[in-house]
């Protein structure tokens, strides 16, 4: 309740006492479990505090792998591999070694979401050939996991769209649609809004733009429907009404005295487009 809610102090502060309780009854796997779920409600943000989760990951990982926990062990590394995005060879590493210990446990043939988390980091950290190749993989095994399509479409909706393939972008949104998929609840369609705006497909962005301030999107997710509006003020001619639109949001960034990478990367995104105009 507390996580849904975004109360992430009080979240971690609980599965602590859990992971603590679970560690006095000897139930390692179980407290492991706990210690992730603390990991998770934590916000990465620059400074010190990255190195003291490097560590407390690394001992989660052989924890888990000594109890045998093969879902906290697989979703640490995954973990530890968003905090080294900026050391490349470090990732792969984690990557690695995360798909090893599918392999070894038979997961890797889409019985399993696993392999969706590893292909959503790879998006996430963007490297997105090699995610559109993952991708492909994930496709091609003859018994998908049957929420399969919920990751796959969206990630490829966002690794064609960042390499600036808009119609491939649109085909995916378009495979979305035609597999029932709902998009509205999740922070995709402030990300579709944009694609199809780009695509000159007004219309249909307005539809997605519709749902991007519901549910319970944080800003970080709707700066995509923010950009959108302004994109669309630009393509109509009347660029000056697309500053304040981003104006707010890009003060509301710079106010922050610690951003974290999330809070960092949106500022780039809507300065860039700032600038643009």
């Amino acid at each position: 309740m507390h996580m849904h809610r975004g109360e992430r102090p009080a979240a971690a502060a609980v599965q602590t006492r859990i992971a603590e309780g679970f560690a006095r009854i000897g139930d390692v796997s179980s407290a492991t479990e706990s210690r992730m779920w603390v990991q998770r409600a934590e916000p990465i943000v620059p400074g010190p505090t990255v190195a003291r989760r490097r560590a407390h990951l690394r001992e989660i990982i052989e924890q888990a792998s000594a109890a045998g926990n093969l879902k906290v062990e697989i979703e640490a590394l995954l973990l530890l591999a968003r905090h080294d995005r900026d050391h490349p060879g470090i990732w792969r590493k984690h990557l690695e070694r995360a798909r090893l210990r599918m392999r070894e446990a038979g997961l890797d043939g889409g019985n399993s979401l696993h392999p969706y988390f590893v292909a959503a980091e790879v998006v996430s950290a963007r490297h997105y050939r090699d995610a559109l190749a993952e991708i492909q993989t994930l496709q091609r095994v003859p018994n998908p996991h049957p929420r399969a399509l919920t990751w796959i479409l969206p990630l490829q909706v966002e690794s064609h769209f960042w390499r600036d393939e808009i119609g491939a972008a649109v085909a995916a949104i378009d495979a979305v649609e035609r597999a029932g998929l709902e998009s509205t609840s999740s922070p995709n369609p402030c990300l579709f809004a944009w694609v199809l705006t780009e695509a000159r497909l007004r219309e249909r962005a307005n539809a997605y733009l519709e749902h991007c301030n519901g549910g319970n999107r944080s800003p970080v997710q709707t700066d995509y429907g923010l950009v959108a509006t302004a994109r669309q003020r630009v393509l109509d001619g009347t660029p000056a009404e697309a500053w304040p639109r981003l104006r707010p949001r890009i003060d509301a960034l710079l106010a922050i005295q610690e951003p974290n990478r999330h809070e960092a990367e949106s500022l780039a995104l809507l300065t860039l487009q700032a600038v643009r105009l």
